[in-house]
């Protein structure tokens, strides 16, 4: 679910800080990729349209961020096939606690993710072991 998330996410991030240029590379890549994965699909269908490659963009883009929307909200779950529903009895302000607690947990993660694809990109620096061994003097 967060593979499909790391591309937009260098391709701003690479944009903002080096050259707008990195977006029309990375729009260029998506669609020749998925242009790709659209002729494939002729060996199991007898025509393709135009619309497909941008389709299959935004059904994976989609689907990674409602795959990530729901990871953090599994107390919002409805099990139909089992007939399982979770009914707690929360509080207004502890089911408003809950809620900010999803949204957070999630922020960090999706933070995680820009924090990390910025490291592999080169656009943050490695923390070196000295910078490590002052902010830990310092906490101390």
């Amino acid at each position: 679910m967060w593979t499909p998330l790391v591309g937009p996410v260098a391709a701003i991030l690479l944009a903002v800080a080096v050259n707008p240029a990195f977006l029309y590379a990375y729009l260029l890549w998506v669609m020749v990729t998925r242009l790709l994965q659209t002729v494939l699909l002729l060996s199991v269908r007898p025509a393709i349209s135009g619309l497909w490659p941008p389709l299959l963009y935004y059904t994976q883009l989609y689907g990674a961020l409602v795959k990530t929307w729901v990871l953090f909200r599994l107390d919002r779950q409805r099990w139909t096939r089992q007939q399982i529903a979770l009914t707690p009895t929360l509080s207004p302000g502890q089911a408003g606690l809950r809620a900010a607690a999803s949204l957070g947990l999630h922020l960090l993660a999706l933070g995680t993710l820009v924090a990390a694809v910025a490291l592999s990109t080169g656009l943050a620096p490695m923390p070196t072991r000295a910078l490590l061994a002052s902010l830990f003097q310092e906490a101390v």
